[in-house]
């Protein structure tokens, strides 16, 4: 379903590869669990996984996930892109 060789999949299972958090969105979505399913029982220093900020990145990575036109995803980096920028200035 996520059209991955045996070879590649081996190797996320036994940690030769990292898995991007993209690729992890789509397995979530695929076995219909949440992304949280993948870090239950894990506690980072300062509680990552409750911050704010986590919340936010998981949330735009499942909306950015939902989009399913190419060209749209492209817009959409390069908008992200732009307003990095312009925080920036």
């Amino acid at each position: 379903m996520l059209g991955l060789s045996p070879q590649q999949v081996h190797k996320y299972e036994t940690g030769t590869s990292r898995i991007s958090i993209g690729r992890l969105f789509e397995l979530a979505d695929i076995l219909g669990v949440s992304i949280e399913f993948f870090f239950e029982g894990l506690h980072a220093p300062g509680d990552f996984a409750g911050s704010q900020r986590a919340q936010q990145l998981a949330e735009l990575a499942r909306n950015f996930n939902a989009v399913r036109d190419v060209e749209h995803k492209i817009a959409i980096c390069r908008m992200a892109r732009l307003l990095a920028q312009d925080d920036d200035a």
